[in-house]
């Protein structure tokens, strides 16, 4: 159980030590985890201390740096994020959580990025919010504090949105 986690990633280059890794494609190269994708599944790891994955008996704040590699909407995988409150960690469509992420693009081509917060009961999702679309700037500092009844999002000091849904519990596994 862990009241307060940070990572840094000053470590040799390789698997994030002491995470859980979901998926092979997952690597900590010049101090910095990177998540390739490799195929049609999803990537995913999650905080962890000697390959256990860290339970959070209350998630309040969630904040961290993101980078995604080239253009957004020539990638073979359209959308990166987080996962919160995760009841289990095997992915997102495995257990009951939330997850924050930007979408490149929709299937046609016809919206161009935005930020959207999903539910997953299960691993049934159910959409929540989604941002305006044609935000291309997406690469910062990303930020979620969590009440008891609230999620909001921010980018860059900016908030995105704020929504109440409480169906999800507060505690679990992040990724």
């Amino acid at each position: 159980v862990a009241d307060t986690f940070t990572e840094d990633f000053t470590q040799d280059d390789g698997a994030p030590a002491g995470w859980v890794v979901v998926s092979p494609t997952v690597l900590v190269e010049s101090g910095e985890l990177t998540l390739t994708p490799g195929s049609a599944a999803e990537v995913d790891t999650f905080a962890g201390q000697g390959g256990d994955g860290l339970w959070f008996e209350s998630v309040s704040h969630i904040e961290f740096d993101m980078a995604y590699p080239g253009e957004t909407t020539s990638w073979p995988f359209d959308h990166g994020g987080v996962i919160f409150g995760a009841q289990g960690i095997g992915g997102r469509y495995s257990t009951t959580c939330y997850a924050i992420d930007y979408i490149a693009a929709a299937a046609d081509n016809s919206a161009v990025g935005r930020f959207r917060l999903g539910r997953f009961i299960n691993g049934a999702e159910a959409p929540i919010i989604e941002t305006a679309v044609n935000i291309t700037e997406y690469e910062g500092k990303w930020a979620i504090d969590l009440t008891e009844t609230t999620i909001s999002f921010s980018f860059n000091g900016v908030e995105q949105f704020t929504v109440e849904d409480t169906q999800v519990p507060r505690t679990g596994y992040v990724g």
